[in-house]
């Protein structure tokens, strides 16, 4: 796994420090555990987006949900 190195200001890497604390992690698990997080929000972000364009290009509305979700099994 690579690593490198990454500068937060004073009063951010303060507050790295206190969240972490509380969560009974090391500041570098808390850093790497938070840009997952956001990382993995992104792309479900993503994925809710093309759904939604998906249903809007394809005409369908929230009931029809089951019945496409049925035809595909």
């Amino acid at each position: 796994m690579a690593t490198e190195s990454i500068e937060l200001a004073g009063q951010l890497l303060e507050k790295v420090k206190q969240a972490a604390a509380k969560e009974e992690m090391i500041s570098e698990e808390f850093v790497r555990d938070t840009v997952e997080t956001r990382l993995n929000r992104s792309e479900w972000s993503e994925t809710l987006e093309f759904g939604e364009r998906s249903a809007r290009e394809r005409g369908l509305k929230p009931e029809d949900v089951k019945t496409e979700i049925a035809a595909v099994r």
